[in-house]
C-alpha cells in the first residue's frame, strides 16, 4: 500500500505568489501541509486564490483573470518537494484563455491529486432506473482540466448505490475497495451519531439512513446534513475515482473548498474541519470561509486572514497563542478577523450610547431611561449587563 501512495499522491503546495491577480496586487501566501483556512471580507479575494491555485494545473484556463489596467499578472507557486511554476495571466474578458502550455509540467501531469469541491451543493431527489459506478464519465477523465470541475451534483446516489451494491454482491473486491465502501457508509454517523446507514432498496434503488430510529430516504434530511455529506463523500467519490486500490484515509493530495460553511447551523459549522480531518488526515486543505464558527475550531497556523491595507490585498497579523481562537467570542472574530465592523443593531448602539452619555452628564432621568430600555432588550446572561451594573452604581 505503501509503494501505491508514493506514486500515485503526494502533491501538496508550500507556497503561492500573486502578482496583478483578480483584485489582488502582490500577495504571498505560505501553506501547511494538513489544514489551511484562508478567512476575510467578501470581495477580499478568497475565491480568486482558489481558483489561481486551480490554474497551476492547467494548461490553459479562462477561470482567472489579471488585475485591470496591468499588463499581465502572473501566480508563481512552489510544491512542497520543491517544484516551481509560473503562469502569466493575460486574461481580461470571460472568455479569452491564459494559455501556458509546458509539456511535461510537473504540476499539470499531477491534475488528478487536486480534489475540488463544487460550492453549489445540492442533493435533490433523484429517481435511479438503473446503477452505473461512475455516470458520464470515462478513463479520460483521469488526466485533463475536467478533473477541476467537480460532477458530484449528478453523480453523487449512482455512485453510492453502485458500491453499496458492491458491497455484498462482488466477490472480487480489492480489501481497499472494502475499507472505503465502509468509510462511505460511517460518513452518516460521523457527520450525526443519531444518523446511520439502514439499507439500499434493490427494487426502487433507494438508499435509507435511519435518523433517530425514523426510515428517510438520504435526500430527505436536513439541508446542513446533505451539505457535509456531500462534501466527505464528493472527495470519496473522486479519491475512487481517480486512484485504483487506494484507501481514502491515504490520500495526500490536495482538496480545495470554497465557502465551506454554506448552509450550516453553526454548530455543524464549527465540526465541519474535524470531521474532513477525521475523514482524510493525510490532505491537505485549503479552504476559505467567512464563518466565525469554522476559525474557532482551528489551531493557529491554520488560519490565514487576509484584509485590505492601503488597497491593498494583504495577510493580518493576530499574534496568537497556540490555542488559535478557541477564546474569542464570534463577535471578537467577525470584528478583528474578518473586519465587519460594527455588529451591534443600531437601536442597541443607540441606546448605549445615550447610557453612556447621560452617565457623563449626571442626568439620572435619562440614564434609568435607558438602562430599563437595555434590561429589556438584552440577552438574559448578557456580559454587557454586568458593565451596565457596574457603570450605574453610584448614580442610581
Amino acid at each position: 500500500m505503501s509503494k501505491i501512495k508514493v506514486l500515485e499522491a503526494g502533491m501538496k503546495l508550500k507556497k503561492i505568489d500573486l502578482k496583478n491577480v483578480g483584485n489582488i496586487s502582490d500577495l504571498s501566501l505560505t501553506f501547511n501541509e494538513h489544514m489551511n483556512v484562508i478567512c476575510g471580507t467578501n470581495g477580499i479575494g478568497k475565491t480568486t486564490i482558489l481558483k489561481s491555485i486551480q490554474s497551476l494545473f492547467a494548461y490553459s484556463s479562462s477561470d482567472i483573470k489579471k488585475k485591470y489596467g496591468t499588463k499581465r499578472g502572473t501566480i508563481f507557486a512552489e510544491s512542497v518537494d520543491g517544484h516551481t511554476r509560473i503562469v502569466d495571466i493575460v486574461a481580461v474578458l470571460p472568455n479569452e484563455e491564459n494559455k501556458n502550455s509546458t509539456a511535461g509540467d510537473y504540476f499539470p501531469t499531477n491534475i488528478k491529486e487536486v480534489i475540488t469541491n463544487p460550492d453549489n451543493r445540492y442533493i435533490d431527489y433523484k429517481k435511479l432506473e438503473s446503477v452505473s459506478r461512475y455516470p458520464n464519465r470515462t478513463p479520460a477523465f483521469a488526466g485533463d482540466n475536467r478533473l477541476l470541475k467537480n460532477t458530484v451534483n449528478n453523480t453523487l446516489k449512482d455512485w453510492l448505490a453502485n458500491r453499496i451494491m458492491a458491497r455484498s454482491g462482488d466477490e472480487n473486491l480489492s480489501d481497499s475497495e472494502r475499507s472505503n465502501i465502509e468509510k462511505m457508509l460511517e460518513t452518516f454517523s460521523v457527520i450525526d451519531p443519531e444518523i446511520e446507514y439502514k439499507s439500499l432498496n434493490y427494487r426502487d434503488l433507494e438508499i435509507l439512513l435511519s435518523d433517530h430510529g425514523n426510515e428517510v430516504f438520504f435526500e430527505f434530511e436536513s439541508t446542513g446534513f446533505k451539505n457535509i455529506m456531500f462534501i466527505v463523500l464528493g472527495i470519496i467519490e473522486e479519491i475512487e475515482f481517480r486512484f485504483k486500490n487506494m484507501k481514502i484515509e491515504d490520500f495526500d493530495g490536495m482538496i480545495l473548498i470554497d465557502e465551506v460553511e454554506l448552509h450550516l447551523h453553526p454548530t455543524w459549522q464549527n465540526k465541519i474541519i474535524d470531521i474532513l480531518r477525521k475523514m482524510f488526515p493525510n490532505a491537505q486543505f485549503i479552504i476559505t470561509t467567512h464563518s466565525p464558527a469554522v476559525l474557532q475550531s482551528l489551531d493557529n497556523q491554520e488560519i490565514i486572514p487576509l484584509y485590505l491595507h492601503n488597497g491593498n490585498v494583504e495577510i493580518k497579523t493576530l499574534n496568537l497563542s497556540k490555542y488559535g481562537l478557541k477564546g474569542w467570542t464570534l463577535e471578537e472574530i467577525l470584528s478583528d478577523v474578518m473586519g465587519v465592523g460594527m455588529l451591534k443593531n443600531k437601536v442597541l448602539q443607540n441606546s448605549l450610547d445615550s447610557f453612556s452619555k447621560a452617565l457623563d452628564d449626571n442626568n439620572v432621568e435619562l440614564a434609568k431611561t435607558e438602562y430599563r430600555k437595555l434590561n429589556e432588550m438584552l440577552h438574559p446572561e448578557s456580559e454587557l449587563r454586568q458593565i451596565l451594573e457596574i457603570q450605574k452604581a453610584g448614580l442610581f
